[in-house]
């Protein structure tokens, strides 16, 4: 039941991806939709962490850290422009933090048998986060749906209007795909990963958010220097300096 309550939590937070696109639809009053599955997402973790786990967040100097930083970014919720809206932007802050532990929490229990099947779970929900958000960008794609980015550059409408969000999440969700790629056996499998990692990678470059190309292409040098793939290497490299 436990190992399920975990699962229903990552799937949850795959769910936030989703759920942001609809930031501008109210539950009731000022309180929004998105505020509501951040704190279910808080419980969720904090049983889960506290209760089940009975994990110690302040054993590790990176949370001691993390949590001063929540605690100076409180008083930055009297100067947004509703207390609702600043409680709102705290608890995004805090679930960063939570993020963050879940992820110590899976790498501390890295003997145990399930760890690969919770890397892939975990994976698999970061993918789903991304179907929705997709199939509007896709959609508007289509049907030639613009808006007008810096420098002028009209860029296919994705996420609301929050294209360099988009483009954040395309960015997370393809790492998710190069693990999934990295542990996939030589075959049909293998080359479904690569096609897909292909697709997000072109849309990225169509998203033209720049930090993230740049991003891409570091994470893409990581991995083929720890896989000693040094042809891949100066591919990288070149490309990074003539962007650059």
């Amino acid at each position: 039941f436990l190992t399920k309550a975990e699962y229903a939590f990552y799937f949850l937070l795959a769910t936030r991806g989703i759920i942001d696109i609809f930031y501008s639809v109210e539950a009731t009053g000022s309180l929004r939709m998105t505020h509501l599955i951040g704190v279910g997402i808080i419980a969720i973790f904090l049983y889960y962490a506290i209760v089940v786990s009975r994990y110690n967040f302040f054993k590790l100097g990176v949370n001691r850290i993390y949590f001063i930083f929540l605690i100076t970014s409180i008083p930055a919720i009297l100067l947004s422009e509703s207390l609702v809206t600043g409680v709102g932007y705290w608890f995004r802050l805090f679930q960063g933090f939570a993020v963050i532990n879940l992820t110590i929490m899976i790498i501390l229990a890295a003997g145990n048998d399930s760890y690969k099947k919770k890397i892939y779970v975990i994976c698999c929900a970061i993918i789903l986060a991304l179907c929705v958000p997709y199939l509007i960008f896709l959609n508007n794609f289509i049907q030639g749906v613009t808006v007008k980015g810096s420098g002028g550059i009209m860029r296919v409408a994705a996420y609301g209007g929050y294209n360099n969000a988009f483009s954040y999440l395309l960015f997370a969700v393809f790492t998710f795909c190069l693990v999934l790629y990295s542990v996939s056996a030589r075959g049909f499998q293998k080359k479904a990963w690569f096609i897909i990692l292909g697709i997000i990678a072109y849309t990225i470059y169509y998203t033209y958010t720049r930090n993230i190309w740049l991003s891409l292409a570091v994470v893409l040098f990581t991995w083929a220097l720890l896989r000693k793939m040094f042809l891949i290497n100066i591919i990288v490299a070149t490309i990074v300096i003539a962007m650059i």
